[in-house]
């Protein structure tokens, strides 16, 4: 009994990977299989490098007298080499929140920006990741501290769901797959791959991953259907456009549809197992589970579940377009106008839909659970499948 749930563990690690190298499997067949509409950049890529000296700096002024362009030249060496270079940075006049470089910065610079002066380096950015870096390994040192063995799950799980997302959904768009299909394959990879890794092959768990895959196609179904009732085209921001421009053949609708599956599947899931695990653990309690019981025991806890989860993620969406939502109170004091604004209607969508897909998750997750765990009283653990007990002791739930 007590190698039980290490074998089980197990079972959901050998899941994953066999699921991730079909995934991966499929993305390359796919990928390789169709001409790709994007163009690689012409331009160098950019390099890190240190700012040694700043070596100039000139004022371009509008005729009133007003500073238009700042232009700062400075003197950096290149990390790849050790190459001390001369580069060039503009800065924004009217812009009163950029930043000119400092002996000592770090720094992205680019060969060629300019194809009249190909061998001139311009300033490409203040270079981050270091700072981001040492905060992501503060958080994994959390979730290993914390965690142990869950921890190391969790990483496992957010390493397998950016992957997907990154090195499979981005390139199955850029190559002119179908963004519908491939955005369901995601999100329904995603969530099985990171509940079976964090909650082991288990009744509760496979619960959970039907209930979030059922609330997560219904925010999609209820998409597809507003994209077309609001009229929707996708071109909500200048990203969009300059994306459009790139390629025209791109569906930004479809773009959009994967946008707000992506963002409520995590909302989804986490409702959903927690409902099923609470009405896993009602069933190991009582004597008798019955269907009625458990059922409404599930609606009871999701409840006190929806307010919260909804917030969370209207929340993340308004404080996303806060920007937006500023700037075109700014210029339109109408409400209405900003309101019926494709950009706002857009960011309201993914809110909406996101929530209602937690709304359908909580009773659909709740009906799965309360037949599962009603039909015969939770005994044996909650691996599939079950084991008999050993003999002379009293059987013991370890789901």
């Amino acid at each position: 009994m007590k190698n039980k749930p290490d074998k089980t563990r197990l079972l959901s690690w050998v899941l994953t990977l066999l699921a991730s190298i079909f995934l991966l499997e499929a993305a390359y067949l796919w990928l390789n299989s169709q001409p790709q509409w994007h163009t690689s950049a012409q331009a160098s890529s950019p390099e890190r490098a240190e700012v040694l000296a700043i070596t100039g700096q000139d004022e371009l002024r509008y005729q009133d007298g007003s500073i238009a362009e700042q232009v700062v030249s400075f003197t950096v060496r290149l990390r790849a080499g050790g190459e001390q270079v001369e580069a060039v940075q503009y800065l924004d006049g009217t812009l009163p929140t950029d930043t000119a470089v400092a002996p000592g910065d770090q720094v992205l610079v680019i060969k060629g920006y300019d194809p009249s002066q190909p061998d001139r380096y311009y300033f490409g950015g203040f270079y981050r990741l270091n700072a981001l870096g040492l905060l992501a390994v503060l958080f994994l040192a959390g979730l290993l501290i914390l965690g142990r063995l869950k921890g190391l799950n969790t990483i496992l799980s957010l390493a397998l769901t950016c992957g997907a997302v990154f090195f499979v959904l981005i390139p199955a768009i850029l190559a002119g797959q179908n963004i519908y299909v491939w955005s369901i394959l995601i999100c329904a990879y995603i969530t099985g791959s990171s509940l079976l890794l964090l909650n082991g092959y288990r009744r509760k768990t496979l619960v959970a991953i039907s209930g979030c895959i059922g609330g997560v196609l219904v925010s999609g179904l209820l998409t597809l259907l507003m994209n077309g009732v609001l009229r929707l085209s996708g071109l909500v921001d200048e990203q969009s456009a300059l994306l459009l421009q790139l390629a025209g053949v791109i569906d930004l609708r479809g773009i959009l549809f994967g946008g707000i599956l992506i963002g409520a599947v995590g909302a989804v899931m986490d409702v959903a197992m927690s409902v099923s695990a609470a009405l896993h653990e009602l069933s190991c309690q009582l004597e008798k589970p019955t269907f009625r019981g458990l059922l409404r025991s599930g609606l009871t806890i999701g409840q006190d579940m929806m307010g919260t989860m909804a917030n969370t993620l209207i929340l993340a969406y308004i404080g996303s377009s806060l920007t937006t939502v500023v700037l075109l109170a700014a210029f339109n004091n109408q409400p209405l106008s900003v309101l019926n604004s494709e950009m706002i209607v857009s960011e309201l969508l993914q809110a909406l839909a996101g929530s209602i897909g937690i709304l359908v998750a909580i009773p659909f997750t709740s009906l799965l659970a309360a037949v599962l765990f009603s039909r015969k009283k939770t005994v044996s653990s909650d691996s599939l499948p079950p084991s008999p007990p050993e003999s002379g002791k009293a059987p013991a739930d370890e789901g």
